[in-house]
């Protein structure tokens, strides 16, 4: 006979059971579109509820397991359904999912060139998409999982237009909505004109160096677009953060364009000619160096020297002018001199390494060198 608790849990397993019906049945008031799109579902759950029910009921009025048991089997049969209907909902196709600041692209903008235009405005445009589908499609979509576009190709006079807002849908997926639904483009005849070109540089540099100006391999850039964008343009330029200088540098910048107030000017419908310009830096320091004469015997004693001056500067890079400390000008071979015949000379060339030389080098070094014995 069942027990007293065996009753009582019948009660509450047929109270649940009305209640997972009523749930799953839902309002009878509810809109017809509804009731149509959860019809099948519905039916599904309330099967496999009713299903469930009987197992469990069966279970527990039986005399099979312990009172614990049979309530651990009804919380874990509870718990496996609970899973599956969020599943269920999951795989659901009436799931949302807005993505905001989705890039609308241009094309098309090839076919305008062949009427000598291009696009000035409307490229740095974004929408918001709302699309349609089941969760695991949709639910961890992003901006660039979704392509927005807009086709200039079928343009054929320079003037602005609203042109509406086309989608290429992921997979699984159906558009809700696009806003904005259009966007604004302006269409413009191309030109092209000359800029000169400038180089900004920025650096620290020691007391005792010297900067030349800094060199450009091109000293004006050809540049092309919109007619309305160009006459913006003043200059071209290249810029280098080099820090502290110590050298002799060369360097190489991206092109940039800027109007008359310094403002980089960015539209990716205008070109250059080159996007890249080598700079050539030069570095100097100078330095005072003593002039010798190099005897090929290591005997100078038997000679006297005069040397007008005695002394030059230098000048080059400072790594190259911190290893020279003195300057021979002339090498007195043995024998080449003789007492009463002195040796008189002016040198105008010295012998120093490429990036290096003597300062007022035209005036020479007058030097007489006299044998005593």
């Amino acid at each position: 006979m069942p027990t007293m608790d065996d009753k009582q849990n019948q009660e509450m397993i047929d109270s649940e059971s009305a209640n997972s019906e009523s749930r799953v049945t839902g309002d009878p008031a509810q809109s017809s579109d509804n009731e149509t799109r959860c019809n099948d579902f519905g039916g599904r759950v309330v099967g496999i509820v009713k299903g469930y029910y009987e197992i469990v009921r069966d279970w527990l009025t039986g005399k099979r397991g312990t009172r614990g048991d049979r309530w651990a089997f009804a919380f874990c049969l509870l718990l496996a359904v609970s899973v599956w209907l969020y599943v269920m909902s999951t795989e659901t196709t009436g799931f949302e999912q807005s993505i905001s600041g989705v890039t609308v692209n241009i094309d098309g903008a090839s076919s305008l060139s062949t009427g000598n235009m291009s696009v000035i405005e409307g490229y740095d445009k974004t929408v918001t998409v709302t699309l349609s589908g089941k969760r695991g499609d949709i639910g961890s979509l992003t901006a660039d999982d979704v392509r927005i576009y807009v086709d200039v190709s079928q343009i054929t006079e320079t003037g602005r237009y609203n042109l509406p807002v086309q989608v290429e849908l992921p997979k699984n997926s159906t558009l809700v909505s696009i806003e904005p639904s259009q966007i604004s483009v302006n269409v413009d005849i191309n030109t092209s004109r000359t800029v000169d070109v400038k180089v900004r540089l920025d650096y620290v540099l020691n007391a005792a160096y010297s900067l030349s100006d800094p060199v450009a391999d091109h000293e004006t850039v050809i540049i092309s677009g919109p007619a309305s964008v160009l006459d913006t343009v003043s200059y071209a330029a290249v810029s280098f953060n080099a820090g502290v200088i110590d050298k002799s540098l060369n360097l190489v910048g991206t092109v940039g364009l800027y109007d008359e107030y310094g403002m980089l000017i960015s539209n990716p419908y205008v070109k250059c000619n080159v996007t890249e310009i080598k700079v050539s830096v030069k570095v100097t320091t100078t330095k005072t160096v003593p002039l010798k004469i190099k005897f090929t015997n290591g005997v100078s004693s038997n000679y006297n020297v005069s040397m007008h001056p005695s002394e030059v500067t230098i000048v080059g890079d400072p790594q190259l002018v911190s290893g020279i400390n003195e300057l021979y000008v002339y090498t007195v071979n043995d024998g080449e001199i003789r007492v009463g015949e002195p040796l008189i000379l002016h040198i105008s060339e010295f012998e120093l390494p490429e990036g290096v030389s003597v300062v007022d080098s035209e005036r020479g070094v007058s030097i007489d060198i006299e044998r005593i014995y």
